[in-house]
């Protein structure tokens, strides 16, 4: 359609839509990653409009009053992810805030810079984050 700038990205269930969203392929495809989170089907996807999770076909931003949420993960079977809300950003695990809001947490999704992004891996969950002109480097891991 001319002058419809964003696409259609649809995900699907057996078959079914359980998530649609409209985005636009700028720099790196909006459509970030599907994977599956404590048996769930966890969709990232981010523009420069939007960005969410859909986790079990239900838009995170809905679920939790947020603004923008990033950079799902699995940690000890439960769902963890940056959510904004009010400008500020906070870090989600099974359904609750865990620890301070932030001013700004680093999240890319191109360039060397993704490389300071909020992301999981080897059973901890990591992010750059800044409040009141302090830079924190957070970590977050299982006990052991």
């Amino acid at each position: 359609m001319p002058g419809w700038p964003w696409d259609p990205y649809v995900l699907l269930k057996n078959g079914w839509p359980a998530g649609l969203l409209f985005g636009e392929f700028v720099t790196y495809d909006p459509d970030l990653s599907l994977q599956e989170i404590a048996g769930q089907p966890t969709w990232e996807f981010a523009d420069a409009r939007q960005a969410t999770v859909i986790y079990g076909g239900r838009d995170l931003r809905r679920v939790y009053g947020l603004q923008a949420t990033y950079a799902p993960y699995e940690l000890e079977g439960r769902l963890t992810f940056i959510g904004k809300r009010g400008g500020r950003y906070v870090l989600v695990y099974d359904g609750r805030q865990v620890g301070p809001a932030f001013d700004d947490v680093t999240i890319a999704y191109c360039c060397e810079i993704m490389l300071y992004s909020a992301a999981g891996g080897e059973g901890r969950y990591r992010f750059w984050g800044e409040r009141d002109g302090q830079r924190y480097v957070v970590e977050v891991a299982a006990a052991p």
